[in-house]
């Protein structure tokens, strides 16, 4: 990532664009856009890289973690630290322009999407 990002406007932009977002359903038919991937020594970690790795396409990622420890991560770091973060808290991973987004819940399940774009007519 080129230019520092402090936490606070990670966290105040993740806030402010989560609303926007247009969850995925997991398959078509689905009762919801949550995905189980296990809790404590469970986890499915294969399951949470591939949803990282079709999802996010950048190398650098955001992670929201509340107003003081949102950084930004690489995609590397992200999967070797996601078992102590999601520990702890539930946890926001964006692309570095808060397009795709991918939301975990320490109790096990995450879900994917992203904001629409606007096409200019």
């Amino acid at each position: 990532m080129t230019a520092a990002v402090d936490p606070r406007t990670i966290h105040i932009s993740s806030k402010t664009y989560l609303t926007k977002v247009r969850w995925d359903r997991p398959f078509d038919g689905a009762d919801s856009e949550w995905v189980y991937f296990g809790a404590g020594k469970e986890l499915d970690l294969s399951l949470i890289q591939i949803a990282i790795d079709q999802h996010l396409q950048s190398e650098e990622l955001l992670l929201d973690l509340g107003r003081h420890l949102s950084r930004p991560i690489s995609r590397e770091e992200m999967i070797r630290e996601f078992s102590d973060l999601i520990a702890v808290s539930n946890l926001t991973v964006w692309d570095p322009r808060f397009h795709s987004v991918i939301e975990f819940a320490k109790m096990g399940v995450f879900r994917k999407g992203g904001r629409p774009t606007l096409i200019p007519t």
